[in-house]
C-alpha cells in the first residue's frame, strides 16, 4: 500500500516549471555603518537580472525592491554588494550571497522571516526576504503596458516623411564641406548627432518588435506549460519567462531616463536589446523543438492507449480482486506460502495451478489472498474474479481481453507490442477469437523478455464455473493453458469447482499441473481461528472468552470445512443485541445435524438468518410501502420489503450500491430502507466497499437458495419474473424523472465524445447509478416476463416511446460508450409486444432502425444524435415525426430526402468478389457470409462490422454456409468440391476438410440436432456427414439429374429436402437415405427449397418465375403463382416490377411470412397462407432507362418517355414529385416526347411505331394513336405555332401530322438511307432538321417537304442528335463519334471545328434560350455546357449519372437542364453553377456545391452570409438564408482526401474547428461529390441524386444547444 504523503505546506514549483516569486526586500544591517555608498546587484542563474540604486553613507541599507522574477528549484539566485568609492566611481565587491531556488521556494511555502547570511568580514549580515505574489502575474498584460512605455515617436520619428529629405541633405552638406575644415567638422558633428538618434530609433523599434514576438509567444507558453514533461520544454519555458521579465526590467529603467541620459548610454541599451533578442531567438527555437518531440511522444503514448483501449476490459476495480476479502491472517498459511513458493519457482515444471472445492470452501478468499501478495510484490500480472451476479463478470469472451490489457500495463513491453499488433489488424479486440488470440498473445510473448522487477507473473482466474456457456467456458480453459505453456516468466492460477467438464479439457490440455483441491484438506485450525476472530468481543463484557473454546471447537465441526457456513453463523451471532437472543441462536446452531452433506446445511442456515436478523414490529419502510396493497408484491410487511429488497439484488444484472437500490426501489407511496435491511442481513449481504459500495450476496450458493422454491420458504422465495417486473417499473420510472437534454453540459457538437474536456467526470456526475443501470437493462428485464402478463408496463412503455426520454436515453447510452445496448433492448421490446401493429412495437422498430443507421454518429459525438442524425432521419419515421417539432433548429433536407428507411439496415463491404451465400446466426446477433472470393466473413448484425478476420481455407469459391444449431459452428461448401466446419467464435477451421463430392458443393444445411451436414452438390448427389467426426454416413441419396442447387432438413429432422436443375424437388428420409417424395409443379430449374417452421409445408423457388407451396406430407401443391409486377409497384416507372425469377426462398420463423430473392435485385416478403406479396420488393430503387426528357414551355414540368416502359410520366419540376397517373397507351416503351408550344398537350413516340398525343393537364390520350411508322419512332417535335408534329423513325423516314386533326401532312419526306434519330423544327417553322445513322444532317422544307441544299455531312459515324439555334442560324448536332458540331443553317456549312470532350457517343444536343449555351448528353454518362460562340466547354461535366445519358432539355428561362439516362433517372442541373465553376480553383480544391449563391452572400455586407461564419460557432445569425440551399451554400471546399473522407465515414469537418455534420449513407455521394450544378434527380432516392438544404435555422458548435426548441 501506498503511504499517504506527509501534512504541510507544499512546496511550489514542484512540477520543474517556473514560480513566480517576489524578492520584497534586500537588507544590510552593519554593525559599523560605513560611509562609501552601497549598490545591489541581483543575478539570476548567473545573469545580470536587475542592479539596485546606491544608497548613501549613513542611511538604512534597505532596498524595498518588489523584484518580480521566475525561478525553479534548480534556480540560483545570487546577490552581489559593491562600495562605491567616491573617487572615480569606482566599486569594490564587499560580498555576495548565493541563495538556491529550492530555498527560495521553501523559503515562501514555510517561512514570514528573511533568509540571513554572515558577512564574510564579520562586519554585519545581510537579509533577504522572498514572498509568492499575491495574486498570479499575467506577464502578458505586464507586456502589453510595457510597449506603451516605449515612446511611441523617437526625435526623428517626429520628422516622418521629411527624415528623407534630412538625411538627403546631411549627405549633400558632407560633400560640400569638405572645401572648409571648420564647415566639416560642424557637419560631422551634426552626422553624430543623427547617427545617435537613428540608433535611438532603432533601439525603440527592435524593443517593440521583440515584446511583440514575446507577447504570440507567451499564448503558447500558456497553453503548453501545464502539459509540459520533458526537461528540455521546461527549461524552455523557464527561460522565456526569464527573458520576459528582464524585458520588463529594461523597459522600465529605459522609460525613467531623461533624453540625455538615454542617449549616453544608448550603446549599452542597443547592446541590451541585441542580447535579449538572440537569446530569445534561441529560447523561441528550443521551444519549437521541445513541443514536437514532446508531442511525438505524447501522441505515441496515448495512440497506445487509445488501441489498447479496443481490447474492451472490463473496467480494474470490477473484475480485478478485491483486497478486502482476502483469508483471516494466520489461516491457509501453509497452502498460501506452498502457492506462493511455486509462482516464483522458475524450475517448477508446471506453469498452471488448479484450485478447486465445494461451494463455501474458501477458493475466492484463497485466491484474494494470493492476488494480494503477488501483488505487494509486483508480482500480479493480471487477475479475473467471476461473479454470476454481474452481467460482463461471468461472460467468458470478456475475460482474455481484460487480462491481457491488464497484463499490458504490468509490463510495458508487452503493452507496446499488444498495441502494434491491434494498430497493423483493426479488427482485433473487438471480439477475441483464435486468430487474434495468436496475433496478441501466442506470438509477441515468446519475444518479449521477462520483467525487470520479479522472475515471474502470475494471472490469476477465479470461479471460472460461474462463467455462462459450458463451451465457451471450455475454450477459456484452453486459451489459459495455453498463456501458461508460452514464457516461463509467466504462470497461471485457476480456482472453479471440480466439475468434470472442466477436468475433462486440463486433463487433455494440460496433463502436467499443479493441484490443490480443498476437499481434500481438513481445515479444522483455520476454521477454528476465523470463528475465533469472528467471535472476539461479541460475548458479555464479563466474560471475554465466550462462547468458550469447547463450543467454538463444536461450531468449527458444525462447519466441516465450510468457511461459509462459519462466517455466516458467526455473522448471525453477532448481529444479536441481547444476550438471551445470541444463547438462543447459539443453542440452534450447535444442535443442527451434522448427517447431511455439508452444502444441504447451507439451506437452513440461510433461511435463519433472514429469519432471526429482523426484531418484530420494527418497519423496514415508510408507512405508506409498508403497505401490502400499495405494493406489487405480497406478504406481510417485512417480509415483503426483505423480498423485494432481495429480490432486487437476485435478479439485478449487476451489483448495485445501496443509493442506487433504494432509488430505484422508491415509489409514490414511500421508500424502502435499503441500508438497514442490507446491515440487518450483512450474515448474509455485504457491501464491496472497494468496488464502488456495491451490495453482493456473500456467496453464490445464497442466491441458488433464494430462487430454489424447494429450500427457501415462500415468504423470502424470490420469484424472479415478478421481481424483474418490478424493475421494469423502477426503471422506466427513473428515466422519466432523470433523463433530460444535454445532461452532461456538452459545450460544442465539433468535438468527437473522445475530445470533451472531464467527460469521464462529468458522466460520473451527471448520471447516477440508478439512471445507468436502468438505461442498460430496462429492456432486457422486460424480455424475462412472459409476453402477455405485464399489461400495466404498456402505459409506462408508452409515456417511454413517445415522449423525448426515448432520444435522451440515446443520448446517455451514448455517454456511457454504450450505444449498441440500445439496439439489443429495443429488440428485446419488439419481441414482448406482441402485436406488431401497436403503435409501441412500431416506435420501438423506428428507433431500432434509427438506431442502425445512425450508430456512428451517436456513438462518436452525442449531440449529433440531434444535429445530425433526427434531421437526416427519414421524412416518414414514427421518431422524426414525433420529435422534431421540438427540435426545429436543424439542418432541413428539402429535396433528394428518403422518405422511408429503406430496406437496406447494413451495406457489408469486405469481400472482393461476389457473395454467394449468406446466413444468420441462431441468436440474430451475426451473419456469415460466403464469396467467390474463396473466404468467408462474420458480421456482427447489429453494427454491421466484420468480426475477426475472413476465415480461410478454400481453394475456390464458397458456394453455401449456415451455422450449427447451437451457433458454435459454420459449415461451407465449395467449388472445390470440399466441405469444411469452423468454430464460430475462433475463427479457425475444425478438423480436415470433409471430402467426398466430386462436383461443386452448392448447399449445406445442419440437421436440428447439429449431429448432422447435409450437403448437395454438381456431382447430383447428396451427402449426409457426422457434424462432429466428418464422416459420411451411409451412402450418397442419388436420383437427381442434374445438378443439386439446395437442400436442407425438416424441422423434425426427419427429412431432407432437396432441389435441382432436373426441375424437381424431392423428399428424403434422412435415416434411410431413401427418396419419399418428389412433388411435380415446376418447368425449369429449381433453385431454393425450405422447409415452414411446423414442417407442414415446403416452399420453392424456380427459374420459371413462379414460387409454390407444397403439402408436405401428400406433396401437393397447394399454391401456384406468377404475380404480375404492374399490381405490385402501382404505376411505378422503375424496375421492381421484374422480381419474379426468384432464385431463393426461406420461410420467417414463425412459418407466416415467405421472402423470396430475385435474379432482377429484389428480395419480396410473402403472406405464406394467400400467397400475396405483403410489400413493396426490397432493394436499392432502380427505375427503366429513361430515353427523353421535355420541359413545359412554362418551365413548371417535366415530361419524360423510358424505354423499358409503357408509360409517359409527368413531373414537377420543383419537386420532382409524379404528376397524376402515368399516360398510358403506348404498347411499347416509350421513346421521345415533346410539348406543344401552348403546353397543352404531350406528343410521345414508342417503339412499336406509334404516336401519341395526350391532354398535359387530363392525362387522357387525344383519339386513336397516329400511326404510319414502320420502325421505332425515335423523334418527335411540334411546330414553333403548334399546328403541326413532325417524328423521325427507324424507318428511315420522317413524317408531318396535323396536331389537331393527327391526320399526316403529305408524304413522308425520304432521303436518309439509315435511321432517322432526330429531328426538329426551325424557329421560324419554315425548316426541319434531321439526323441520321446515315452519318448526315437534312435541312428540308417544311411546306412542300423538299430537301434545302445538300445534306451536311462531317461526322463519322451516326447523328444522334440535331437542334436549331433560338434565332434559327445555327444547327447543333451530336454524334457517334463522340463529337458536336455547329452548323450555318444557311450555308449548310460547319462552323469552326467540332466540339470535343465527351469520350463516349453523343446522345442528345440542345441550345440554351439565348443560344449562348449548347448542352449534350452522352454515353459516357456526363453532361457537357459549351459556349456556343467559342466552341469552348463551360466549367467541369455534369456528373451524377449511373447510366448513358440519353436526353437533355433546357427549361424555357435558362436557368436550369433536365436530363435522362438509362440509369432511370431524371436529374434537373443549375446552369448558373456551371458559369461559376468554370473559374479556376485554388489549391487542388473541389467544389460540392453552389458556390455563386455562396460567393454572392459572401460578397453581400449588409447580409454578412459569408462561408467562414457557418463556422464560428459563435455565430449563427449569419448563416446562409432563403428557402433551400445547395450544399455548398454552407459546405466548404473540400480537398481530395476530405472527399474521400467524408465518403467511407460521413463527417463534414468543420475547418480548424471539428464536426460540422454527418451524412448519412444515401446522402454521401450528393454531399461530398455530387457535381455542384445538379438540383434535383427524379425520383428523389436515385443513387447519385441531389440534395438541396434549408440551413436557415441550422445551429452548431458551442450553439448547438439551441437545436431544442421546446
Amino acid at each position: 500500500m501506498s503511504t499517504p504523503p506527509l501534512a504541510g505546506p507544499s512546496i511550489p514549483g514542484s512540477n520543474g516549471l517556473p514560480v513566480d516569486v517576489i524578492i520584497e526586500s534586500i537588507e544590510l544591517d552593519y554593525e559599523d555603518n560605513p560611509t562609501q555608498p552601497i549598490s545591489v546587484k541581483v543575478f539570476l542563474d548567473d545573469r545580470e537580472y536587475e542592479e539596485l540604486p546606491a544608497i548613501g553613507g549613513g542611511q538604512p541599507r534597505i532596498w524595498t525592491t518588489k523584484i518580480a522574477c521566475g525561478i525553479r528549484a534548480s534556480s540560483r539566485i545570487t546577490i552581489k554588494v559593491h562600495k562605491i568609492r567616491k573617487v572615480f566611481k569606482c566599486r569594490d565587491r564587499a560580498m555576495e550571497m548565493n541563495v538556491t531556488g529550492q530555498d527560495a521556494l521553501q523559503h515562501c511555502a514555510n517561512s514570514a522571516l528573511p533568509l540571513e547570511r554572515d558577512m564574510p568580514d564579520g562586519a554585519g549580515r545581510l537579509r533577504v526576504k522572498f514572498k509568492l505574489p499575491e495574486s498570479p502575474r499575467d506577464l502578458s498584460a505586464e507586456l502589453r503596458v510595457a510597449v506603451d512605455q516605449v515612446p511611441a515617436k523617437t526625435v526623428l520619428g517626429y520628422l516622418g516623411e521629411a527624415r528623407g529629405i534630412v538625411e538627403g541633405i546631411l549627405k549633400l552638406a558632407s560633400a560640400a564641406s569638405k572645401v572648409n575644415g571648420t564647415a566639416e567638422a560642424v557637419v560631422a558633428g551634426i552626422n553624430v548627432i543623427y547617427e545617435y538618434l537613428a540608433q535611438q530609433d532603432q533601439v525603440h523599434r527592435n524593443t517593440s518588435d521583440l515584446i511583440d514576438r514575446m507577447l504570440k509567444m507567451l499564448r503558447q507558453v500558456k497553453v503548453v506549460k501545464e502539459r509540459a514533461r520533458l526537461e528540455s520544454l521546461k527549461d524552455a519555458i523557464s527561460e522565456i519567462l526569464q527573458l520576459t521579465e528582464q524585458v520588463l526590467v529594461f523597459v522600465s529603467r529605459y522609460k525613467d531616463q531623461k533624453l540625455p541620459s538615454r542617449l549616453w548610454s544608448l550603446g549599452d541599451a542597443k547592446d541590451k536589446v541585441i542580447g535579449l533578442t538572440r537569446r530569445f531567438e534561441d529560447a523561441e527555437r528550443a521551444f519549437d523543438r521541445s513541443v514536437q518531440v514532446q508531442a511525438i511522444v505524447i501522441m505515441f503514448t496515448a495512440e497506445e492507449e487509445r488501441l489498447l483501449k479496443k481490447l474492451k476490459p472490463v473496467a480494474y476495480p470490477r473484475a480485478a480482486y478485491n483486497p478486502e476479502r482476502v483469508c483471516l491472517s494466520g489461516t491457509r498459511t501453509r497452502l498460501l506460502d506452498d502457492i506462493q513458493r511455486w509462482a516464483m519457482d522458475e524450475a517448477s515444471p508446471s506453469s498452471l495451478l488448479w484450485i478447486t472445492g465445494h461451494p463455501g470452501a474458501g477458493k475466492s478468499s484463497i485466491a484474494s489472498s494470493i492476488a494480494d501478495e503477488l501483488d505487494a510484490a509486483g508480482a500480479l500480472g493480471a487477475s479475473f474474479f467471476c461473479k454470476r451476479d454481474d452481467k460482463d463478470l461471468h461472460d467468458p469472451q470478456r475475460i482474455i481481453p481484460t487480462l491481457v490489457h491488464q497484463l499490458t500495463e504490468v509490463h510495458k513491453a508487452y503493452g507496446k507490442a499488444v498495441a502494434e499488433v491491434l494498430r497493423e489488424t483493426p479488427r482485433s479486440g473487438s471480439v477475441i477469437n483464435d486468430r487474434d488470440f495468436e496475433n496478441i498473445v501466442q506470438r509477441p510473448l515468446p519475444n518479449i523478455q521477462g520483467p525487470s522487477h520479479t522472475s515471474s507473473l502470475v494471472i490469476i482466474v477465479d470461479a471460472l464455473d460461474e462463467c455462462d456457456g459450458e463451451e465457451d467456458c471450455l475454450r477459456l480453459v484452453s486459451r489459459l493453458v495455453a498463456m501458461s505453456k508460452l514464457v516461463k516468466w509467466l504462470k497461471i492460477i485457476v480456482t472453479s469447482r471440480n466439475l468434470l467438464y472442466i477436468r475433462t479439457r486440463l486433463d487433455k490440455d494440460a496433463p502436467v499441473r499443479e493441484n490443490r483441491n480443498l476437499n481434500d484438506e481438513t481445515p479444522f485450525d483455520d476454521i477454528l481461528r476465523v470463528i475465533k476472530h469472528l467471535l472476539e468481543g461479541v460475548g458479555p463484557d464479563d466474560d471475554p472468552t465466550w462462547p468458550g473454546d469447547s463450543t467454538v471447537r463444536q461450531l468449527a465441526r458444525r462447519a466441516d470445512g465450510l468457511f461459509i457456513w462459519a462466517k455466516v453463523a458467526c455473522a448471525l451471532l453477532k448481529q444479536a443485541a441481547e444476550s438471551s437472543v445470541r444463547e438462543k441462536r447459539l443453542k440452534e446452531l450447535l444442535a443442527s445435524s451434522m448427517a447431511d452433506d455439508p452444502a444441504r446445511r447451507l439451506p437452513a442456515l440461510y433461511e435463519r438468518a433472514i429469519r432471526e436478523s429482523f426484531a418484530t414490529g420494527e418497519s423496514l419502510a415508510t408507512s405508506e410501502t409498508s403497505s401490502p396493497s400499495k405494493h406489487p408484491l405480497t406478504g406481510d410487511d417485512n417480509d415483503q420489503v426483505i423480498r423485494t429488497v432481495l429480490g432486487a439484488i437476485v435478479v439485478a444484472r449487476i451489483p448495485l450500491s445501496e443509493s442506487a437500490l433504494a432509488a430505484l426501489l422508491r415509489s409514490r407511496d414511500g421508500d424502502i430502507k435499503v441500508p438497514e435491511v442490507v446491515q440487518k442481513l450483512q450474515s448474509v449481504l455485504y457491501v464491496n466497499r472497494a468496488k464502488g459500495g456495491t451490495i453482493r450476496v456473500c456467496h453464490t450458493s445464497f442466491r441458488d437458495f433464494l430462487v430454489d422454491s424447494k429450500y427457501c420458504p415462500s415468504n423470502f422465495y424470490v420469484d424472479q419474473v415478478l421481481h424483474n417486473k418490478w424493475l421494469v417499473h423502477a426503471c422506466l420510472r427513473t428515466m422519466s424523472q432523470e433523463l433530460r437534454f444535454n445532461i452532461c453540459n456538452l459545450e460544442s457538437s465539433h468535438l468527437l465524445n473522445a475530445e470533451v474536456h472531464n467527460l469521464t467526470t462529468r458522466v460520473e456526475n451527471m448520471i447516477s447509478s440508478e439512471l445507468e443501470y436502468s438505461c442498460l437493462f430496462w429492456a432486457d428485464h422486460l424480455s424475462t416476463i412472459p409476453k402477455g402478463t405485464g399489461s400495466e408496463v404498456m402505459p409506462l412503455l408508452h409515456n417511454f416511446f413517445f415522449q423525448p426520454s426515448v432520444l435522451y436515453w440515446m443520448e446517455v447510452l451514448s455517454l456511457l460508450g454504450k450505444l449498441s445496448v440500445g439496439s439489443s433492448e429495443l429488440l428485446h421490446v419488439m419481441s414482448w409486444v406482441q402485436d406488431a401493429q401497436d403503435n409501441i412495437s412500431k416506435m420501438a422498430a423506428d428507433a431500432y432502425r434509427f438506431l442502425h443507421v445512425f450508430y456512428q454518429p451517436i456513438s462518436q459525438s452525442t449531440p449529433h444524435l440531434y444535429v445530425s442524425a433526427l434531421p437526416f432521419a427519414p421524412k416518414n419515421s414514427m421518431l422524426k415525426q414525433c420529435f422534431l417539432q421540438s427540435f426545429t433548429n436543424v439542418i432541413e433536407v428539402t429535396h433528394g430526402y428518403i422518405p422511408n428507411w429503406t430496406s437496406l439496415l447494413h451495406l457489408l463491404k469486405g469481400h472482393t468478389r461476389g457473395v454467394t451465400s449468406v446466413a444468420y446466426s441462431p441468436d440474430g446477433h451475426y451473419v456469415v457470409s460466403g464469396s467467390a472470393d474463396c473466404t468467408i466473413c462474420i458480421w456482427d448484425a447489429d453494427s454491421g462490422l466484420a468480426v475477426g478476420q475472413p476465415l480461410q481455407g478454400h481453394a475456390q469459391q464458397v458456394r453455401s454456409v449456415a451455422y450449427s444449431p447451437s451457433g458454435h459452428h459454420i459449415v461451407s461448401g465449395s467449388a472445390d468440391c470440399t466441405i469444411r466446419i469452423w468454430d464460430a467464435k475462433g475463427g479457425l477451421a475444425v478438423g480436415e476438410p470433409l471430402q467426398g463430392h466430386t462436383g461443386r458443393v452448392n448447399s449445406v444445411a445442419y440437421s436440428p440436432s447439429g449431429h448432422h451436414i447435409v450437403s448437395g452438390s454438381d456431382d447430383y448427389t447428396i451427402c449426409i456427414w457426422d457434424a462432429k467426426s466428418g464422416l459420411v454416413v451411409g451412402q450418397p441419396l442419388q436420383g437427381h439429374t442434374s445438378w443439386i442447387r439446395s437442400v436442407v432438413y425438416s424441422p423434425s429432422g426427419h427429412h431432407i429436402v432437396s432441389s435441382s436443375e432436373d426441375c424437381t424437388v424431392r423428399i428424403w428420409d434422412a435415416d434411410s437415405g431413401l427418396a419419399v417424395g418428389q412433388p411435380q409443379g415446376h418447368t425449369l430449374w429449381v433453385t431454393s427449397v425450405a422447409y415452414s417452421p411446423s414442417g407442414h409445408h415446403i416452399v420453392s423457388a424456380s427459374a420459371d418465375c413462379t414460387i409454390c407451396i407444397w403439402d408436405a406430407e401428400n406433396w401437393v401443391q397447394s399454391v401456384a403463382y406468377s404475380p404480375d409486377g404492374h399490381h405490385i409497384v402501382s404505376g411505378s416507372a422503375d424496375c421492381t416490377i421484374r422480381i419474379w425469377d426468384a432464385q431463393s426462398v426461406v420461410y420467417s420463423p414463425d412459418g407466416h411470412y415467405i421472402v423470396s430473392g430475385s435474379v432482377d435485385h429484389t428480395i419480396c416478403i410473402w403472406d405464406a397462407e394467400s400467397g400475396l406479396a405483403v410489400s413493396q420488393p426490397l432493394k436499392e430503387h432502380e427505375s427503366t432507362k429513361v430515353m427523353c426528357v421535355a420541359y413545359s414551355p412554362d418551365g413548371h414540368y417535366i415530361a419524360s418517355a423510358a424505354l423499358d416502359d409503357h408509360t409517359i410520366h409527368i413531373w414537377d419540376a420543383e419537386s420532382g414529385l409524379a404528376v397524376g397517373e402515368p399516360l398510358q397507351g403506348h404498347n411499347t416503351g416509350g421513346i421521345s416526347v415533346a410539348y406543344s408550344p401552348d403546353g397543352h398537350y404531350i406528343v410521345s413516340g414508342a417503339e412499336g411505331g406509334t404516336i401519341c398525343i395526350w391532354d398535359a393537364n387530363s392525362g387522357l390520350a387525344m383519339d386513336q394513336p397516329l400511326q404510319r411508322h414502320t420502325d421505332w419512332v425515335i423523334s418527335v417535335a411540334y411546330s414553333p405555332d403548334g399546328h403541326y408534329i413532325v417524328s423521325g423513325s427507324h424507318d428511315h423516314t420522317i413524317c408531318i401530322w396535323d396536331a389537331k386533326s393527327g391526320l399526316p401532312v403529305g408524304e413522308p419526306l425520304q432521303g436518309h438511307t439509315d435511321w432517322v434519330q432526330s429531328v426538329a423544327y426551325s424557329p421560324d417553322g419554315h425548316h426541319i432538321v434531321s439526323g441520321s445513322a446515315d452519318y448526315t444532317i437534312r435541312i428540308w422544307d417544311a411546306q412542300s417537304g423538299l430537301t434545302v441544299g445538300k445534306p451536311l455531312q462531317g461526322h463519322t459515324g451516326r447523328v444522334n442528335s440535331v437542334a436549331y439555334s433560338p434565332d434559327g442560324h445555327y444547327i447543333v448536332s451530336g454524334s457517334i463519334d463522340c463529337t458536336i458540331c455547329i452548323w450555318d443553317a444557311e450555308s449548310g456549312l460547319a462552323v469552326g471545328e467540332p466540339l470535343q470532350g465527351h469520350t463516349d457517343k453523343v446522345i442528345s444536343v440542345a441550345y440554351s434560350p439565348d443560344g449562348h449555351q449548347i448542352a449534350s448528353a452522352s454515353d459516357d454518362c456526363t453532361i457537357c455546357i459549351w459556349d456556343a460562340e467559342s466552341g469552348l466547354a463551360i466549367g467541369e461535366s455534369l456528373q451524377g449519372h449511373m447510366g448513358y445519358a440519353t436526353s437533355v432539355a433546357y427549361s424555357p428561362d435558362g436557368h436550369c437542364i433536365v436530363s435522362g439516362s438509362w440509369d432511370g433517372t431524371i436529374r434537373i442541373w443549375s446552369t448558373e453553377n456551371g458559369l461559376v465553376v468554370a473559374e479556376p480553383l485554388q489549391e487542388n480544391t473541389i467544389s460540392l456545391g453552389h458556390i455563386q449563391h455562396a460567393a454572392q452572400t459572401a460578397a453581400s455586407d449588409s447580409e454578412n452570409h459569408t462561408l467562414r461564419d457557418l463556422y464560428n460557432p459563435k455565430v449563427t445569425s449569419t448563416l446562409p438564408k432563403g428557402p433551400a440551399q445547395r450544399v455548398n451554400d454552407f459546405l466548404p471546399l473540400f480537398n481530395p482526401v476530405q472527399v474521400e473522407e467524408g465518403m467511407k465515414n460521413g463527417w463534414v469537418q468543420a475547418p480548424n474547428q471539428g464536426l460540422l455534420l454527418w451524412i448519412p449513407h444515401d446522402l454521401r455521394f450528393a454531399t461530398f461529390r455530387q457535381h455542384h450544378a445538379q438540383l434535383l434527380s427524379i425520383p428523389q432516392d436515385a443513387q447519385n441524386h441531389g440534395v438541396t438544404y434549408n440551413s436557415s435555422k441550422f445551429v452548431h458548435g458551442v450553439q448547438w444547444v439551441e437545436v431544442k426548441t421546446s
